[in-house]
């Protein structure tokens, strides 16, 4: 499972990232940083926990370190999003519990009131563009706006330390959600049984069962169909392989159920989706696996976020 995004680098600080996505959907991943989303346009649908969260542009929402999450448009056109991503190590010398830090609810308007998102917003902004200015002694200036996000959202966004044991069985669980999914992105394209791979992990069928309910909000066999679902997706916009010929690379039994699952998904057929291509983006896209997505390089960034009026947030 890739626990971060592929992404053009414009690393500059040690154990922090922030960069404008343009996507319509992003797999299932995690990272090992808290991460804070500004939906800058479009509406998007976040899937974790068994439960879908539905942000409109304007919102802002946030993610513990290790947090599973799913991200897709809620319409065919992208939605672009800004993401700041902040590793724990960050500021453990100064706040050693931020290390055993969890958010109650990733949905910010929860719990700050719009004068706190107002606030926030401002903050972030500022930040965004010192980071990619790269001005003179422009670390220092990110240093301060990093703390007074973290000090906002501590103050006013319920969160909770996680005791020892709690830690320990998280990270269990990671190690465990991360096989799981590699072990089924390596076998896609063969027949894969639910006993199988409770076999594997050493897990009852019923246990394993719940833990997909759990973990991904669907079960088995439905993970599974849309991965090949989404591998098909990507071949039919990247290859000229026939309709048959990209059912059979992708597992699917026969054309005529890849073409009932796209029509789930999508409400068209294959041929349908790459005779519209629906996913033509610029050059600067790039492609991991089911997920599609682009980033903006640090002009295109610039460009946007100067197009934000700070009063009017």
């Amino acid at each position: 499972m890739k626990q971060e995004y592929e992404q053009i680098d414009h690393a500059q600080l040690q154990d922090v990232q922030l960069f404008i996505v343009g996507l319509t959907y992003r797999s299932l991943h995690m990272h090992r940083e808290f991460e804070i989303c500004w939906l800058l346009s479009g509406e998007t649908v976040v899937t974790m926990n068994r439960q879908s969260h539905h942000f409109q542009a304007g919102d802002l929402f946030v993610f513990n370190p290790w947090q599973p999450h799913e991200i897709q448009a809620a319409a065919e056109e992208e939605v672009v999003i800004l993401s700041l991503q902040v590793s724990p190590n960050f500021c453990k010398r100064m706040y050693p519990t931020i290390q055993a830090v969890e958010f109650d609810s990733i949905e910010l308007s929860s719990s700050l009131t719009p004068n706190q998102i107002k606030n926030l917003k401002q903050q972030f902004l500022q930040l965004s563009k010192r980071y990619f200015r790269r001005e003179p002694y422009f670390e220092f200036s990110c240093f301060a706006d990093i703390y007074i996000i973290f000090s906002i959202l501590l103050s006013c966004h319920p969160w909770r330390v996680l005791s020892e044991v709690e830690k320990r069985s998280k990270h269990q669980k990671i190690e465990r959600i991360n096989r799981i999914i590699d072990y089924i992105d390596n076998r896609y394209m063969d027949k894969i049984l639910l006993g199988d791979l409770a076999e594997s992990e050493g897990l009852s069928m019923a246990y394993l069962s719940h833990l997909f309910m759990d973990t991904f909000n669907q079960s088995f066999q439905q993970y599974v169909a849309v991965r090949r679902f989404e591998k098909a997706r990507l071949m039919l916009d990247q290859t000229s392989l026939n309709i048959t010929e990209i059912s059979l690379s992708c597992g699917f039994s026969d054309p005529r159920y890849m073409t009932k699952i796209f029509m789930k998904q999508l409400g068209i057929s294959p041929s349908e989706y790459r005779k519209k291509g629906l996913w033509k983006l610029s050059r600067q896209t790039t492609y991991e696996s089911d997920t599609q997505q682009r980033f903006f390089t640090v002009s295109d960034t610039l460009t946007f976020l100067n197009r934000i009026d700070p009063k009017k947030l």
